[in-house]
């Protein structure tokens, strides 16, 4: 069997010697790890806006009360 990879995540590739059979579970498995890294980066940039929004909360705060008593 021939091991191709992407060159970044490493994900499993078929290629045209490989019988059908394994490369079935590798492109599963390809499926299943990109799966996983979408849903990462997504959560990630959730928590990065859920942050952002409450460093600018305290921004706000701050302004209104023409007083730094909120750490941004």
């Amino acid at each position: 069997m021939i091991d191709n990879q992407t060159v970044h995540q490493k994900y499993p590739l078929p290629h045209p010697d490989n019988l059908l059979q394994n490369d079935v579970t590798r492109i599963s498995d390809a499926i299943t790890s990109i799966d996983g890294d979408i849903w990462q980066q997504n959560e990630l940039q959730k928590l990065q806006q859920l942050k952002m929004a409450e460093k600018f909360r305290r921004l706000r705060i701050n302004t209104l009360l023409e007083q730094p008593l909120l750490m941004v």
